[in-house]
């Protein structure tokens, strides 16, 4: 890690420490934690709130896409969402919520990650002027407590969910996830032994994902188009 130039102001020192680090990301350097954390200290001591989400973000991405390294993600995303009390915060909370769900489930967390999604959803789900972003996080966070209410076998819930998440994903105009809610339709009306229905779903998936370049998305749909077919 370059040392860092005496001359340089708190804020200027955190900005270059996670220009650094995302350098180094782009690399996938697995050696790079201490200058993250570093960024996180100076981002606190400083009582920036933006300088501070900016440096927990870049820190608890590269312990989870880059080392895997998912205690420690889950460390410095509760102790962001902890700093985190304004009205205002509630998008950016929520989306510390989901990705600490997300950690959570990578390992085999299986009910604090539910609770953490719940969190992330009990902050946006009822709150008026949200913005792309915030729809895209709500989205997100119900399309993957579904995921978990399947995996329990709370099919009721698991359904529910998807349809909500379904509708959130339009407002965010996201169309991977739109994609993907397609699929699980029509996972699910296969299984009701829906077919056409199925087949319907599928397309519309297979439709989006070669429009949008989304390749699993693309492939997963036209195999399960074929398992139909095949039926």
């Amino acid at each position: 890690m370059a040392e860092m130039n005496s001359t340089l102001s708190p804020f200027e020192q955190v900005e270059k420490l996670i220009s650094e680090l995302e350098e180094r990301k782009r690399k996938r350097d697995i050696s790079s934690g201490d200058i993250g954390v570093k960024a996180f200290v100076l981002s606190k001591a400083t009582g920036d709130k933006k300088l501070l989400i900016k440096a927990a973000t870049s820190l608890t991405h590269y312990y989870t896409e880059i080392t895997s390294e998912f205690d420690k993600a889950i460390n410095y995303l509760k102790e962001v969402i902890d700093a985190l009390h304004d009205d205002d915060d509630a998008e950016i909370k929520s989306e510390f919520y989901r990705r600490l769900g997300l950690n959570r489930d990578y390992i085999g967390e299986l009910m604090k990650s539910k609770q953490a999604y719940e969190q992330s959803i009990k902050l946006l789900e009822h709150r008026n002027n949200l913005s792309e972003t915030g729809f895209l996080t709500l989205a997100r966070s119900l399309f993957n407590e579904s995921i978990i209410y399947g995996d329990l076998g709370l099919n009721t819930l698991k359904k529910e969910n998807l349809h909500r998440a379904f509708g959130y994903f339009q407002k965010a105009h996201y169309k991977p996830g739109i994609a993907r809610c397609y699929i699980s339709f029509g996972v699910d009306a296969y299984d009701r032994k829906e077919n056409e229905k199925a087949l319907a779903f599928y397309l519309k998936a297979k439709e989006i994902g070669e429009e949008i370049n989304d390749t699993p998305a693309y492939c997963i749909a036209t195999a399960n188009c074929g398992i139909v077919y095949a039926d």
